[in-house]
Order: structure tokens, then C-alpha cells, then sequence
């Protein structure tokens, strides 16, 4: 119902648990949502589209389908559907969580991008959204920087355009941010409970994303 006042033609969902009351054809997936015992709930996406899900690809190497998401690799955390939406032709639509197995999203993330390549290399689709809470940021210092800095390009090189960055001029730029980027991209997206009462607080964290290929990108209003 939240979902349907903001009028949303599509949402990539994580953390989300999934109560029923939405047709298969508006929601993806349908199985399997949780991703473990311990956590009971997952990734996945609705939409005012028809959607359905993408459960394997051909890419312009041959006619061998790859499947995008391994079996039992980071179960429920990934969701990927195709809609046809007027306009738009043929858009896959990725929802992401990179999963904490056990302590590195880090780990998680790049087996997700290595996974999805065959998706960018298909000529299925005219264009793609990803987003998700991919549980990395470059709000830090030190050597970890690099290598968040280095799996956010490896999401780019599959063509991908991080909209926080390009629509850095839309919106009020996030005040004391700790980032050392040339322009901080950065938006509160993220306060984790043991921030209260911290500078972290008040900046916040940033570890949601939206990316695009570019010709949806220059559509970016907001």
C-alpha cells in the first residue's frame, strides 16, 4: 500500500518479507523469498509492469543460456526481472542485496556482478536497472577505500551509470560528509543504530545505489 501512494511504475526491494496480497504477474520472486532461518526475509522486486522473471539468459557469444543467478548462491538475495513497459522496450530490472556471508558484503557483491556479465552481454534487453543495498560506501579511509572504490567501477564497467552520481545537482549536497571523493556523490540513505548520538548521525550513511545504462540515465529528473 506504501508502495502504491508514491505511485511507483517499479521498486527494487531488499530486506523486505513478502505477506502475500500482490499478483505473481506484479511480483518477482515468488520463490524463494527468505534467505535463510535467520534471516526471513529477502530481495525482490513489484511493479505496475507485468513482470516476469529472469531465470536464464543468451548471450551474443552463443546460444549456451546461462543461468544469472547460480543455484543456492546467495539465496533470496538477488531478484532479477524483465518488464516491457511503454516506451522503454525490453528493461531488465536488478534488485540487489549483498549479503553479510558471514562478515564480508564485500565477498557477496563481486560473485553478484561476476554472475550478472552474461545479462550485460545478452541483446535481450534495450535497458537495465540495478539498485540495491549493496552494504559498501566511500565514506572511509584507508585501504578498504580502494577496494569499495574498485567494485563500484566493476558494477559501472557492466555499463551501468551511478545515478547518485550524475544527479549530484539535483538535490542538496549531504552536509559534513567524511568522503574524499573530487565531488561527493554521497545521499543519507542509511543510519545504523549504533550512530545515535554520533557525527554519523547527522551525516549518515550511504549504502543504497541506483544505476542505469546511459540512455536512461539522461532521463534522470530526480
Amino acid at each position: 500500500a506504501y508502495l502504491r501512494s508514491l505511485e511507483t511504475d517499479v521498486a527494487l526491494l531488499q530486506e523486505a518479507s513478502y505477506s502475500g496480497g500482490v499478483s505473481a504477474e506484479q511480483h518477482i520472486p515468488v520463490a524463494p523469498w527468505n534467505i535463510g532461518p535467520t534471516r526471513r526475509w529477502g530481495s525482490g522486486i513489484t511493479s505496475t509492469w507485468p513482470l516476469r522473471p529472469l531465470e536464464e539468459v543468451v548471450t551474443r557469444y552463443g546460444a549456451h543460456p546461462f543461468k544469472p543467478v547460480p543455484d543456492n548462491s546467495y539465496r533470496g538475495a538477488v531478484a532479477i526481472g524483465v518488464a516491457e513497459p511503454p516506451g522503454l522496450g525490453r528493461l531488465a530490472v536488478i534488485s540487489v542485496y549483498a549479503l553479510m556471508n558471514p562478515y564480508y558484503a564485500q565477498t557477496t557483491l563481486l560473485r553478484v556482478v561476476a554472475d550478472l556479465i552474461p545479462v550485460f552481454d545478452s541483446k535481450e534487453f534495450d535497458n537495465v536497472v540495478l539498485g540495491g543495498d549493496l552494504n559498501i560506501h566511500t565514506q572511509v579511509k584507508g585501504p578498504v577505500l580502494d577496494r569499495y572504490r574498485a567494485i563500484l567501477h566493476a558494477i559501472e564497467a557492466l555499463g551501468l551509470v551511478n545515478l547518485f552520481r550524475t544527479g549530484r545537482e539535483l538535490r542538496t549536497p549531504l552536509a559534513n560528509c567524511p568522503c574524499s571523493e573530487p565531488e561527493c556523490y554521497h545521499a543519507r540513505t542509511h543510519i545504523h543504530r549504533a550512530h545515535k548520538g554520533q557525527l554519523a548521525e547527522i551525516t549518515g550513511g550511504h549504502n543504497d545505489y541506483l544505476f542505469a545504462n546511459a540512455e536512461l540515465a539522461n532521463r534522470l529528473t530526480s
